[in-house]
Protein backbone atom coordinates (compact mmCIF):
# COMPACT_ATOMS: atom_id res chain seq x y z
CA UNK A 1 0.00 0.00 0.00
CA UNK A 2 1.40 3.10 -0.98
CA UNK A 3 1.74 6.31 1.44
CA UNK A 4 0.78 9.76 0.36
CA UNK A 5 2.03 12.75 2.08
CA UNK A 6 0.74 16.32 1.13
CA UNK A 7 3.84 18.98 2.36
CA UNK A 8 3.29 22.37 2.80
CA UNK A 9 6.04 25.36 3.48
CA UNK A 10 5.89 27.88 6.31
CA UNK A 11 8.68 30.79 6.31
CA UNK A 12 9.11 31.82 9.93
CA UNK A 13 10.86 34.89 11.17
CA UNK A 14 12.63 34.43 14.79
CA UNK A 15 14.60 36.97 15.98
CA UNK A 16 16.96 37.86 13.04
CA UNK A 17 17.08 34.47 11.80
CA UNK A 18 14.30 33.19 8.71
CA UNK A 19 13.03 29.13 9.02
CA UNK A 20 11.45 27.13 6.17
CA UNK A 21 9.40 24.62 8.05
CA UNK A 22 7.91 21.80 5.76
CA UNK A 23 4.63 20.85 7.09
CA UNK A 24 3.74 17.08 6.08
CA UNK A 25 0.07 16.08 6.21
CA UNK A 26 -0.22 11.86 5.92
CA UNK A 27 -3.58 11.63 3.64
CA UNK A 28 -2.94 7.95 3.34
CA UNK A 29 -1.05 5.05 4.51
CA UNK A 30 0.06 2.41 6.94
CA UNK A 31 3.16 4.83 7.95
CA UNK A 32 2.34 5.05 12.02
CA UNK A 33 2.33 8.77 13.12
CA UNK A 34 0.68 10.11 16.33
CA UNK A 35 -1.36 12.70 14.68
CA UNK A 36 -1.98 13.69 11.12
CA UNK A 37 0.77 16.53 10.55
CA UNK A 38 4.29 16.87 11.27
CA UNK A 39 7.54 18.99 10.89
CA UNK A 40 11.17 17.15 10.79
CA UNK A 41 13.30 19.80 12.40
CA UNK A 42 16.82 18.66 11.37
CA UNK A 43 19.70 18.87 14.04
CA UNK A 44 22.58 21.80 14.40
CA UNK A 45 24.64 23.10 16.91
CA UNK A 46 22.06 25.10 18.66
CA UNK A 47 19.47 22.12 18.89
CA UNK A 48 19.26 18.15 18.17
CA UNK A 49 17.10 17.13 15.30
CA UNK A 50 13.56 16.43 16.63
CA UNK A 51 10.15 15.66 14.78
CA UNK A 52 6.93 17.35 16.41
CA UNK A 53 3.68 16.16 15.63
CA UNK A 54 0.26 17.73 16.02
CA UNK A 55 -3.10 17.50 15.06
CA UNK A 56 -3.66 20.71 12.45
CA UNK A 57 -0.43 22.57 10.86
CA UNK A 58 -1.36 25.58 12.30
CA UNK A 59 -0.64 23.97 15.78
CA UNK A 60 2.50 22.10 13.98
CA UNK A 61 3.94 25.78 13.16
CA UNK A 62 3.17 27.10 16.44
CA UNK A 63 4.98 23.73 18.51
CA UNK A 64 7.98 24.08 16.00
CA UNK A 65 8.24 28.03 16.68
CA UNK A 66 8.17 27.55 20.70
CA UNK A 67 10.77 25.02 20.14
CA UNK A 68 13.46 26.92 17.40
CA UNK A 69 12.75 30.44 19.81
CA UNK A 70 13.64 28.31 23.16
CA UNK A 71 17.64 27.27 21.25
CA UNK A 72 19.77 29.97 22.10
CA UNK A 73 20.33 32.78 19.39
CA UNK A 74 23.88 32.08 17.76
CA UNK A 75 24.64 35.71 17.13
CA UNK A 76 24.25 36.16 20.77
CA UNK A 77 27.45 33.78 21.29
CA UNK A 78 29.37 35.59 18.72
CA UNK A 79 32.42 37.54 20.53
CA UNK A 80 32.12 40.78 19.22
CA UNK A 81 35.08 42.93 19.94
Amino acid sequence: MQTVIKEERYILQIGCHEHVLRVQELLNGVAPWPDRFRVQLVASHFHPGKTIYAASAEETVELAATYLAASPDPLALVNVS
